[in-house]
């Protein structure tokens, strides 16, 4: 019986948010906005938040230029990937997105993150 692209998203939001759910921590991810260097702030920028689960890079991933010894990846389910430029915070600390990409069923979202 073939597996749909609805069963792969079913089974990773069970995973991610039922199976799992002790091991998520929330990921907060602004997007957008101008950066006022006098205030230090950011204005109009959009806010969203997630429940998320670390996870360890792979050794493909390691093999990449852009990736830092202390870059880690979480995993959480949505239908929106954020770019790249968005800054976030994953359980408590600042983070810079270096990448952005959904799993092969368009089910979970997965972010390579660099804390600031």
């Amino acid at each position: 019986m073939t597996t749909t692209r609805q069963e792969s998203k079913d089974l990773a939001n069970e995973l991610i948010n039922d199976e799992f759910a002790d091991f998520r921590r929330t990921l907060t991810i602004t997007e957008g906005g101008s950066y006022d260097p006098t205030t230090e702030a950011v204005t109009g920028a959009t806010t969203t938040s997630y429940q998320a689960i670390r996870q360890k890079l792979t050794f493909k991933e390691y093999q990449l230029q852009a990736i830092q010894v202390t870059d880690f990846a979480v995993i959480y389910t949505s239908t929106v990937k954020p770019s790249v430029s968005a800054t976030c915070v994953y359980d408590g600390s600042p983070c810079h997105i270096v990448s952005s990409t959904f799993d092969g069923a368009d089910a979970a979202v997965r972010l390579i993150l660099r804390a600031i």
